[in-house]
């Protein structure tokens, strides 16, 4: 969907009832950064509580090591001042960070490695949500981490123009980013805005549960795939 699709469906749906606009129909030029500013916050909210994205990254061990951060300054082609870079990316696939939740580890036999259960001496643990801990790395091995990741920020200058950006994102998630940017935008106002807002809020969550009990979403399914995609199996 079009930038300018959608913010049709803000401007004549549930932000109709702001002053963002200046002749009553389109959202003022002027407003685009703000309007960015919640629609970033609501499409983290979505990528956060749906498998929109899966990534993966191979974190490449040293015996010395226990402790990994799947961030972009310990990436090979980061070009950061890091002495040691042990997430393996490529030029043409960099790794830039995103994670919002480490979902599956493998080993190099494509083989699953059990997340934060002492049960099993070869678990693996996430003491962050972009953190792995390793108890008994092996300098000769590597692991494949597979992790739900954050969107790509939406930046809307006054200058923009709307028809040359495309919100990639599924049609039937726009009704909850509508409801939840309504909720952040309406809520602060004073007095019976703030009523209208947490109704806003409520929609919001009704719409993210009705997609839930639908399985729009089948994260098993996505998981293998990238798997495969990356040539463990």
């Amino acid at each position: 969907m079009l930038l300018s699709e959608f913010f049709e469906h803000l401007t004549f749906g549930e932000l109709s009832q702001l002053f963002l606009t200046g002749n009553g129909v389109e959202i003022e030029a002027r407003e685009y950064p703000k309007i960015a500013a919640h629609l970033n916050l609501a499409l983290t909210a979505l990528y956060s509580r749906f498998p929109l994205r899966t990534e993966e990254i191979i974190v490449q061990e040293y015996d010395d090591i226990t402790m990994y951060f799947l961030r972009p300054e310990f990436a090979v082609n980061s070009g950061s001042a890091e002495a040691i870079k042990y997430l393996v990316d490529t030029v043409n696939y960099p790794f830039v960070g995103r994670v919002l939740k480490i979902e599956q580890a493998f080993n190099e036999d494509g083989e699953e490695i059990l997340l934060n259960d002492d049960r099993y001496a070869d678990s693996i643990y996430t003491p962050q949500f972009d953190v792995i801990q390793i108890p008994e790395p092996v300098a000769t091995n590597s692991v494949s981490i597979l992790y739900r990741a954050n969107h790509d920020k939406v930046v809307i200058a006054p200058s923009t123009d709307l028809t040359t950006v495309n919100l990639n994102i599924p049609d039937f998630l726009i009704t909850p980013i509508k409801y939840y940017m309504a909720n952040n935008l309406i809520s602060p106002l004073a007095g019976e805005n703030e009523g209208i807002g947490n109704n806003f809020l409520a929609k919001y969550e009704q719409e993210c549960q009705r997609i839930e009990m639908q399985g729009l979403f089948n994260p098993d399914t996505l998981l293998d795939e990238r798997l495969k995609a990356g040539g463990w199996v």
